[in-house]
């Protein structure tokens, strides 16, 4: 038990910290404004309003509804291939350990009033509320419900997103007296919503991650997936309970360990008597350090698994994957630079969302090798090639990374230097890549 508080401690501070490093703009609390310098344009993993004073990132799940409820864009690769990234990478980790609401519940059940409980009645089917939320707030009433302008309502944040309303609306009312004045029904409404949500959060742990946050739901889709996941060693697994008994999410660890309602918190694996949970990162170091580190004990075994050789194929699988990436971002440059020429037609259409669907396809990718990594029999990494085809979801991984900053510029409406310098590197690149002369009107230096 001492051993949980103490990891509990240490998930609080770095929650604390994350908080500190993108919630710092202190002039934002003083003078009751809201930071629009260009680091807005980056979004966090975890929840982090915009209108904060003192957020100085967006939110993905406010940035993701900004561009659905927009007149100018229909998607932004950048927004879904961000999630996608940080979901195929470390799944609910987030939720456990970066976001700042989270940690407000976890503060306010640490109260020692009210006799606890994990989940509310009806957990089996609150929990899908989530999902519900989602497809309705996020995605169908921000991308169908417009006024007569065209411009639709961020309707997660508007009515119901509390961390929004801890952390913007209450501070900008009180720093603000024009906003005393015109506050109305909606702003009670959240408020309400709030209150009620943090007396809950006293009594039952986290209500708002389990039956709400649908940037949670989307990290959760992750979890089974991710190149962050929980492993338990079935040999050594006596099914005692303890890692349920420890977990506040009330999962069954042994039974499902990558649940799409974990938040990666540790505490099964600290409270584990027979230490049989461990996480991938743990099991690769493990491997790395018996049949890489570890001095052979035969001249000649395990030569392909030496250190000198998992770095050497380290370089050449980054360098490919570089070259990889390079071409995508050429093809893709040259598809939506012919769309003027195509007019309003099904293939114009088509070739808009070319960004996204390439999206698309690299989560298809990641989620293909993660299920090639889970069945896979080769366990060990004794040679090259065993690695990397264990490993190779690393890759798909930067091409979905590269997939998110590829709509970047438009979704930022970048049309300056920063313009003519992405395209003088893609002539560049192509005059490398072919080994001839590429015309300049071949490329638009617009």
């Amino acid at each position: 038990m001492e051993k949980i508080t103490h990891k509990k401690n240490f998930r609080h501070w770095i929650q604390a910290a994350f908080f500190a490093l993108t919630n710092g703009y202190a002039q934002g609390y003083i003078q009751g404004k809201i930071y629009r310098g260009n680091n807005k344009k980056i979004c966090v993993p975890g929840l982090n309003c915009y209108s904060c004073p003192g957020a100085l990132n967006a939110c993905p799940i406010g940035s993701l509804q900004a561009v659905l409820n927009s007149r100018q864009f229909t998607v932004s690769c950048y927004v879904f291939g961000f999630i996608m990234a940080v979901g195929a990478f470390m799944g609910r980790f987030v939720c456990g350990w970066l976001c700042p609401f989270g940690l407000v519940q976890d503060l306010l059940y640490k109260i020692p009033i009210f006799k606890k409980i994990k989940n509310l009645p009806g957990h089996k089917y609150l929990k899908k509320l989530k999902y519900v939320i989602l497809v309705l707030f996020v995605f169908l009433l921000s991308s169908i419900v417009k006024d007569v302008t065209g411009l639709g309502q961020p309707w997660f944040c508007e009515y119901i997103c509390p961390s929004g309303t801890l952390f913007a609306g209450v501070p900008l009312v009180i720093l603000n007296p024009n906003l005393q004045a015109a506050i109305g029904g909606r702003f009670f409404w959240k408020l309400f919503l709030l209150i009620f949500l943090l007396i809950l959060s006293v009594k039952a742990y986290r209500p708002f991650c389990k039956y709400l946050c649908p940037l949670g739901a989307l990290y959760g889709l992750c979890n089974p997936i991710s190149l962050y996941r929980y492993k338990v060693d079935s040999d050594a697994c006596i099914k005692c309970g303890a890692c349920q008994k420890a977990c506040n999410m009330d999962i069954k660890v042994w039974e499902t360990p990558n649940s799409m309602e974990c938040i990666r918190c540790g505490n099964c694996k600290t409270a584990c008597p027979q230490h049989a949970i461990t996480s991938t990162f743990e099991h690769v170091g493990r491997k790395f350090k018996e049949n890489c580190v570890k001095k052979p004990q035969y001249e000649g075994e395990n030569k392909n698994s030496s250190t000198k050789n998992i770095i050497a194929g380290t370089i050449f699988m980054l360098l490919n994957s570089f070259c990889l990436l390079i071409m995508t971002y050429i093809l893709l440059a040259y598809i939506l630079s012919d769309i003027m020429f195509l007019g309003n037609t099904i293939v114009a259409a088509i070739f808009k969302f070319m960004p996204y669907i390439l999206g698309l396809i690299a989560l298809i990718g990641v989620l293909c090798a993660d299920v090639f990594y889970i069945s896979s029999k080769q366990d060990g990494i004794g040679s090259l090639k065993a690695y990397w085809m264990q490993k190779h979801c690393v890759i798909l991984l930067g091409i979905a990374v590269l997939i998110a900053l590829l709509s970047m510029e438009p979704y930022f409406m970048v049309y300056g230097s920063e313009s003519l310098i992405v395209n003088l590197v893609i002539l560049i690149a192509m005059r490398l890549l072919s080994g001839k002369d590429w015309k300049k009107t071949d490329i638009n230096l617009d």
